[in-house]
Order: C-alpha cells, then sequence, then structure tokens
C-alpha cells in the first residue's frame, strides 16, 4: 500500500491543473462527474500559483525550507523521499 495521503484537492488538481481549456474555458464541462464540479474552485484557486506563476520577489530558500518540509513530513511518509 502506499503510505502517501494528500488530500483529494491535491489529487484532483494534479489530474486537471494542466487541461486549461476545461478551468480557463469552461470547455469539456459535459465530462464533468459531480466531484469534478464541487473541486473546480479548488483547480481554479490553484491555477495562479502553478509553473506559469511570475513574481519578481527573491524569497529565502532557508527561511521557507521548515514550512515545506512540514508539509512533506505531513503527506509524504516514504523514508526514501529526499529534499
Amino acid at each position: 500500500k502506499n503510505p502517501n495521503k494528500l488530500p483529494d484537492e491535491a489529487l484532483h488538481i494534479v489530474r486537471l491543473h494542466s487541461l486549461y481549456l476545461y478551468h480557463d474555458k469552461k470547455e469539456y464541462g459535459w465530462l464533468e462527474a459531480d466531484k469534478d464540479k464541487v473541486m473546480f474552485d479548488s483547480l481554479k484557486t490553484f491555477n495562479k500559483y502553478d509553473l506559469y506563476s511570475k513574481s519578481d520577489d527573491i524569497y529565502d530558500v532557508t527561511e521557507l525550507k521548515p514550512y515545506y518540509m512540514n508539509l512533506i513530513n505531513k503527506y509524504f511518509k516514504n523514508s526514501y523521499l529526499y529534499i
């Protein structure tokens, strides 16, 4: 069994975040399951934080690492996940 457990919203985002026609243009609505309709807002919210998000801010990685390590440790239980 996989010991890792991401929230349903995260799994939904992983599944559909690259399908821009769906979350940007509202195409493929006829393929939506009820769960897709419920999770749509989470997908739209994530869109502004994805790979194509741009910022001129330079962040201190050392300062941010504890926050992200806490999230990784919360959702990923594998001992072979190296960061």
